[in-house]
């Protein structure tokens, strides 16, 4: 009875530990690595809006100077 007792206790203090692992890991994912994916999405977004309008305004330019000439 008390062997069995004593190995439930250490098969719930495993499972804790694990818990506690997969808990860490789940704080730095949200905390640390998500917000630094999510910044750098947001660069890489901002940097092709930047080109696209550059590259919208370079056609215009070229339009205008070809109806010019």
């Amino acid at each position: 009875m008390l062997s069995v007792l004593a190995e439930k206790k250490i098969t719930l203090l495993r499972l804790a530990e694990e818990a506690q692992k997969t808990i860490r890991k789940v704080n730095a994912l949200e905390k640390i690595y998500l917000p630094y994916y999510n910044e750098t999405l947001k660069y890489i977004a901002d940097k092709l809006d930047e080109e696209s309008r550059d590259a919208f305004a370079m056609l215009k330019l070229i339009k205008r100077t070809k109806l010019n000439q």
